[in-house]
């Protein structure tokens, strides 16, 4: 084309071939800019160890509600007709921030239960930008970037093991050497990265046998047998639970089964030869990171590239079948539906039965019960062992048996434990989003819990079975990488790990059915009045700052320690230690940071009254008192030291701190007095 082609075609927008580019990249904006986001977010937290710093989860809140806050103030927001799951899942969140908020009168810890609050707003700015940016947003457009960051995250973990050089230091393996063989990178979590994959395998095997394009087929194929080989790598137990729960729940939702099968097949036989070759070298197996563990990593990275082709050409042909009508066909009316599900359910019963499985259920319940060692490689899978889930889950019952309406406080569970546990060790969590809730916020956060994560799967269910076959596919496929997450959650702490819950919530945020999308999509041409754009303005204001006081208190905390570790600026380590009290005075954190800036100055006296304040915020937390005790040793008040040291052992009687108590009494008391 000339240059007075070019300029004629500038200076005529009328023309219909520039009306038409103009209408096709209007209408694909929103759905691109989606796709961009999603997967930005999704990878963004998956690299940043799932989110769980604070400071990274809180960063994303804030711009998350300020999103929302600059879209309201300039009337961006249409009318915020949610889609059913949506709305279910707004109100349900925000009942759970009111329950957490209501709970900060009698809390064990008010700086955890706001910590707690601050998730949970996290994920709600998380959900509601997501409805407010994407009204006319489809699901297969949120899901497929979901779907794609996740592939990307499986990729790089399982790199990671097979060549560790390309990646940072394994701190996880550092801290708990015990557990370097689990891949973990890069969230940080064995378990939690397993169900992450496992969120993503329904996603990726729904594009892998059903996307139009074929370079997506081929794409959401190969990343399959990458997925399973990186749960394999975990020695996830829960990960493999969780992402069967997901094949399972899309098997029995999805129009086209037979695709599914079929291409579920090349990717079993690929993820095979990738865990056999793994289990025949034992040096990589075991994460060693030694030379033997490196040279045989390069060569299941080979295998891996071979086995990556072989699945690109067998996603090519069966897409090429598919297109082409090539290949087994299965048409059943409903009728024949039925009748085949329950014939299948009673062969599955009667067989069942004939193999002995209620005895071996009943044995496999008593050791579950059992916390036993379970080994620390492939022999895992071997084992149904809870690993002390059991007594975690009992401990968390009953403490809400003994404050059933209000619970302990949320984030509090680690002093239950501590205090009341049957097991020695120290447990944050109770490894369970529900019986967590039900031990922190009582029998009504258990419920608004269960709510919060199944009610959006049940009702995300009924209103796919209504959709047109071609939309009931996507659905369906979001429903399983739903329910993963919502079972994922029943048996381990990812609730706090941002980027799973980010995964639930931006599925349940978009339209459901073409009923949704059209009726969202119709209401953003009408603006919201005045005095709702306000109100959303305020609530989005609000939220924005009940997030940003935790997180500078946070980043001054840390500001704090890190003057005194690494600069030795003792005075400034106090200084930004007050900062921090200031933003947040009913927090332990302040108080301690600041008795442990005075402790290393020898300014003993000050110390013991700032590691009381951090004792009367969390009072049952026993290391503020161990840390007290030692403090008021060094100042040389004999009996106010041992009172402290045996409150902590009382607050947490099976510590090793505390084996040879009166031996450490002793020890005080001739330290003083020498």
């Amino acid at each position: 084309m000339s240059s007075a082609s070019i300029s004629d075609t500038a200076r005529r927008p009328d023309d219909p071939a520039v009306v038409h580019t103009l209408a096709t990249l209007s209408r694909n904006a929103p759905a691109t800019l989606a796709a961009v986001a999603t997967f930005s977010l999704v990878t963004y937290l998956a690299l940043k160890g799932g989110g769980f710093d604070p400071v990274v989860s809180r960063e994303v809140g804030m711009v998350a509600w300020f999103a929302v806050a600059v879209a309201g103030l300039f009337g961006l927001l249409g009318a915020l007709r949610p889609s059913r799951p949506a709305l279910i899942a707004v109100l349900l969140l925000t009942a759970f921030a009111a329950k957490i908020a209501l709970g900060l009168e009698d809390t064990d810890s008010a700086q955890r239960t706001v910590s707690e609050l601050v998730r949970v707003l996290t994920y709600l700015g998380v959900l509601v930008a997501a409805i407010a940016a994407g009204p006319r947003v489809e699901l297969r457009v949120v899901a497929g970037a979901i779907a794609a960051a996740i592939g990307l995250v499986a990729l790089l973990a399982v790199l990671s093991r097979l060549h560790p050089g390309w990646f940072p230091a394994n701190d996880t393996a550092a801290q708990l050497p015990t557990t370097r063989n689990r891949l973990n990178y890069p969230i940080n979590y064995w378990n939690g990265l397993a169900a992450l994959v496992a969120l993503g395998m329904p996603l990726l095997l729904h594009f892998g046998a059903a996307a139009s394009r074929p370079a997506l087929r081929i794409a959401s194929s190969v990343a399959l047998p990458v997925g399973v080989f990186a749960i394999y790598l975990t020695f996830s137990r829960g990960g493999v639970l969780a992402a069967l729960v997901a094949i399972g729940v899309l098997l029995a939702l999805h129009t086209n089964r037979l695709a599914l099968v079929v291409q579920l097949i090349p990717a079993a036989a690929a993820s095979a030869i990738l865990i056999v070759a793994t289990e025949q070298r034992q040096a990589l197996a075991d994460g060693l990171g030694n030379p033997a563990a490196n040279a045989q990593g390069n060569e299941v990275l080979a295998l891996l590239l071979v086995v990556l082709v072989a699945s690109a050409f067998a996603a090519a042909a069966l897409g090429l079948a598919a297109r082409h009508g090539i290949g087994p066909r299965l048409r059943l009316d409903s009728v024949k539906r039925r009748r085949l599900a329950v014939a299948s359910f009673a062969v599955a019963v009667v067989a069942a039965l004939a193999l002995g499985a209620p005895g071996q259920l009943r044995d496999s319940w008593q050791e579950f019960k059992r916390p036993l060692d379970t080994g620390l490689g492939a022999e895992r899978f071997d084992s149904v062992s809870g690993s002390g889930r059991y007594q975690y889950w009992s401990t968390a019952l009953d403490a809400a048996a003994n404050n059933p309406w209000q619970g302990l406080g949320a984030g509090t569970f680690e002093f239950e434990w501590a205090e009341n546990g049957s097991l020695p060790g120290s447990v944050r969590d109770a490894h369970s989003f529900y019986f967590e809730a039900a031990a922190e916020l009582g029998y009504p956060g258990m419920l608004i819990a269960l709510a919060l994560l199944i009610g959006p799967v049940v009702l995300a269910t009924l209103v796919a079975l209504r959709c047109p076959r071609d939309h009931r596919a996507i659905a369906a496929a979001a429903i399983a990488a739903m329910s993963a997450f919502a079972f994922s959650a029943a048996i381990d702490w990812v609730w706090e790990i941002p980027v799973l819950p980010v995964c639930f919530f931006l599925l349940a945020a978009v339209g459901w059915s073409r009923r949704d999308r059209t009726a969202v999509a119709s209401s953003a041409a009408r603006r919201s009045g005045p005095l709702a754009r306000y109100l959303i303005v305020a609530a989005a204001l609000g939220a924005f700052a009940v997030i940003a006081i935790p997180y500078s208190a946070t980043t001054a905390l840390r500001d704090s320690q890190h003057a005194a570790e690494v600069d030795g600026d003792l005075a400034r380590a106090y200084s930004r230690a007050g900062d921090a009290e200031d933003l947040q005075p009913y927090s332990a954190l302040s108080p301690m940071q600041k008795a442990l800036v005075l402790e290393a100055a020898g300014e003993y006296p000050d110390a013991v009254i700032e590691a009381q304040q951090a004792v009367n915020d969390e009072p049952r937390n026993w290391a503020s008192w161990l840390v007290l005790s030692r403090m008021r040793a060094a100042a040389g008040q004999v009996g106010p030291a041992i009172a402290a040291f045996r409150q902590a052992r009382s607050l947490n009687p099976r510590s090793i701190e505390f084996v040879s108590s009166t031996e450490r009494e002793r020890a005080i008391d001739q330290g003083i007095a020498g």
